[in-house]
């Protein structure tokens, strides 16, 4: 057991030696007009809020260069000033409405992240405020990952998706009658014989920046996936998916 761990605490020094000169920034988008749930990011877990265990694990990694909080809210920038984060950003109101892009708001990180430090960003790592079931292991396993394929664009978090396209998920078409969304020769007669399909989980995102500066959605990027427990799968949106959370953060010891 002894050994593992050295193992495992040399491969995460080798990877940061070969990432010590690229700029990595950690990305927190907190906004404060959350429909679903208000204020939800500031929504306490005991005594924390939501985005203090965020600002956190961000600082835990091994791979922290920097942490940029981007908000609209006057009130969460002030309690990410007090938890001495290194980039505050503004969020304008064109990137703070619910149809606003989340790929807008990365762009505009990764060009105030530019103009503050005079330095070009190689890496972003988003860490979303409303899934903060995250272990740092996995934080700099998804950054290794990155690193050690610079050919593909991100990173991102998966699970194993609980329905699926080939063989329980249907449409309607124009008569209002259903149809299996995904078509294949041979209708599987199991879902564990369909193929496999994944959710993308909101937990932690690792992308080159140029790619996000080049284009305008994730899809046109070379993904790869790291695939989660799906008690780590879980987004709040809701009063129901914060109680989720505070009981599985609890339960499993998060930090």
């Amino acid at each position: 057991k002894n050994f593992k761990n050295i193992e495992k605490s040399f491969i995460h020094w080798l990877y940061k030696k070969m990432s010590s000169k690229k700029k990595i920034l950690f990305f927190i988008g907190a906004r404060g007009n959350s429909k679903g749930l208000r204020k939800k990011n500031i929504k306490k877990i005991g005594n924390r809020t939501l985005l203090d265990i965020t600002i956190s694990q961000a600082k835990k990694s091994n791979f922290y260069n920097s942490i940029a909080v981007s908000s609209e809210s006057s009130e969460i920038l002030k309690l990410a000033k007090e938890k001495r984060v290194d980039l505050i950003i503004k969020r304008p109101k064109r990137l703070s409405k619910d149809q606003s892009s989340k790929f807008d708001v990365w762009k505009h990180a990764i060009k105030k992240y530019e103009e503050f430090y005079n330095s070009k960003l190689d890496i972003l790592v988003e860490l979303d405020c409303t899934n903060p079931l995250r272990k740092i292991k996995d934080v700099d396993n998804i950054i290794i990952q990155k690193i050690r394929n610079p050919k593909i664009d991100a990173v991102l978090t998966v699970c194993e998706s609980k329905k699926n396209p080939y063989f329980n998920m249907v449409e309607e078409n124009k008569k209002k009658m259903l149809s299996i969304s995904k078509k294949i020769n041979k209708w599987p007669t199991r879902r564990q014989d369909a193929p496999k399909v994944f959710e993308l989980i909101a937990n932690t995102y690792c992308f080159e920046a140029q790619f996000i500066k080049k284009k305008t959605n994730i899809f046109q990027g070379k993904l790869r996936g790291y695939v989660l427990p799906k008690y780590q799968a879980i987004d709040i949106d809701e009063k129901f998916d914060f109680d989720l959370v505070e009981y599985i953060y609890k339960k499993y010891k998060f930090k």
